[in-house]
Formats: C-alpha cells, sequence, structure tokens
C-alpha cells in the first residue's frame, strides 16, 4: 500500500480488472439485446386481448393474491425464527435450524410429492380436501409458502409439479 492507503495498482491489475469488466459488459449487452428482441418480437394488439379476458384477469389476480399473502406469512414467521435461531441456543437448536432449512434443499419434485402425500393420506390432508379447500387461495398460499425456495430453480415445471400434487387445471 502508499502512504496514502490506497492500493499501488500495477498494469496487471488494471488489465485483469479491464478483462474482467469485460465480460460484465458482454452479459449486460446480452441481457439487453434479448429483452429488445422480445419487445420488438411481440404483438401487443394480441397482449391487450390476452391481458383484458377474463379467465387472464383472475389468473393474475390470483396469483397476486397468494404472492402477497406468502410473503405475509413467510415475514410473520421468518422474523422471529431467525432471531430465535441467531440469538439463543437451546436444545434441539441444530435439529430446528435443519429443518427450517429443509425446503430450501428440497427439489420441487420432492415438494410436490411430500405434498401429495400429505393430501391423500394423511386424516388432516383429506379433511382439507373433504373441505373443498384442494384449489383455493388459501392452498395456493399454503403450497407457495412450503414450496417457494425451491420452486424458484424450476419455474417451468412448476404447473407439472403443482398437477402432480392433486390441483386441478379447471374448475
Amino acid at each position: 500500500m502508499a502512504a496514502g492507503g490506497t492500493p499501488v495498482r500495477g498494469w496487471r491489475s488494471l488489465l485483469f480488472t479491464a478483462v474482467m469488466s469485460l465480460f460484465v459488459v458482454l452479459f449486460i449487452t446480452f441481457a439487453l439485446l434479448l429483452i429488445a428482441a422480445d419487445v420488438l418480437y411481440i404483438d401487443w394488439q394480441a397482449v391487450l386481448t390476452v391481458m383484458t379476458s377474463g379467465f387472464i384477469g383472475h389468473a393474475l389476480w390470483m396469483s397476486l393474491w397468494t404472492s402477497a399473502t406468502t410473503v405475509a406469512l413467510s415475514v410473520l414467521f421468518a422474523i422471529p425464527m431467525g432471531y430465535v435461531l441467531s440469538r439463543y441456543r437451546f436444545p434441539g437448536h441444530v435439529i430446528a435450524d435443519s429443518l427450517v432449512d429443509l425446503p430450501i434443499v428440497f427439489p420441487p419434485v420432492v415438494v410436490g410429492l411430500t405434498l401429495l402425500v400429505f393430501f391423500t393420506q394423511t386424516p388432516i390432508g383429506r379433511w382439507i380436501e373433504r373441505a373443498g379447500l384442494e384449489f383455493s387461495p388459501r392452498a395456493s398460499c399454503s403450497v407457495s409458502w412450503w414450496s417457494r425456495p425451491a420452486s424458484r430453480s424450476a419455474q417451468p415445471r412448476a404447473r407439472s409439479t403443482k398437477l402432480t400434487a392433486g390441483w386441478r387445471t379447471s374448475r
């Protein structure tokens, strides 16, 4: 370090920074080109027609409602759990911490199969099904809340996973 506390940068350091920055610039440029291609390709009249249909409106409302409720539930549970697990040590702390992390490491297929088993093989799951809650905003929030971390990595398979878990495509 120089006397003023700033590191001495040689030509190798500058070259390394330039090469690494080039990768960032190339990646961002490619992403912007993809977005531009999508914007230029879209038939905006078709988008307007689809967005004004009742079916899409219902799907958007259900998605927004589910997301907002899931975030509220996650915050309601995550803040106290995070506080307790980070500040206090108690018997079973490692087990509790592992159980909290479990949904993050489950693949989406395992989450779907676990929910399928829960809803078809347990008394509570069968009661929920008999009550008619198998495809409702409350059920959607429940599934989203439990499978949220795992489903981020496999959005294209989300519909198949939901169907595997017993969801119906129409009512």
